[in-house]
């Protein structure tokens, strides 16, 4: 689903999410990280570093993604 920015904050804010959303209306960081597709996460640990990354989504990423971080966690 694509949105308009001026739509994004009332979106956000309907869905209940509380965590930071930042936009990139320019591209430049999605050129930076190479980002083809979307979604894209990124798993980045305490000094900064990409531990890992994953694009699309499909059922269950989620559990894949909570595994990882609890694995980060555990080793910092």
């Amino acid at each position: 689903m694509k949105i308009g920015r001026r739509r994004v904050a009332p979106f956000i804010n309907s869905k209940g999410w509380e965590y930071i959303i930042l936009l990139d209306p320019n591209g430049d960081f999605k050129r930076a990280m190479n980002v083809i597709n979307v979604p894209h996460t990124f798993l980045i640990d305490a000094s900064g570093k990409i531990i890992d990354q994953h694009t699309s989504y499909a059922q269950g990423d989620e559990e894949e993604l909570y595994e990882k971080i609890k694995a980060c966690i555990k080793t910092e």
